[in-house]
């Protein structure tokens, strides 16, 4: 009995799925027009195959602002 107990135990530690790497932190940049900050992008990697991207720029109150995921 104590011997099917041990061999229980140790088959759960065996399959156990090891723990996915932690994600990588955000890549930002910096858009400069004219010698000032224009816009933002920043870039995140959401899981091992996608990415998460933002994109800001502001042209005297005008721009656009896009939120993009990439799966590959």
């Amino acid at each position: 009995m104590i011997a099917v107990t041990a061999f229980t135990s140790m088959a759960g530690v065996a399959g156990a799925a090891p723990e996915p790497p932690a994600p990588a932190p955000a890549a930002a940049f910096t858009v400069i027009l004219g010698g000032a900050q224009a816009g933002t992008m920043t870039v995140r990697v959401t899981c091992a195959a996608a990415y998460r991207i933002h994109f800001e720029y502001n042209d005297r109150g005008r721009g656009p602002r896009l939120d993009s995921t990439i799966r590959l």
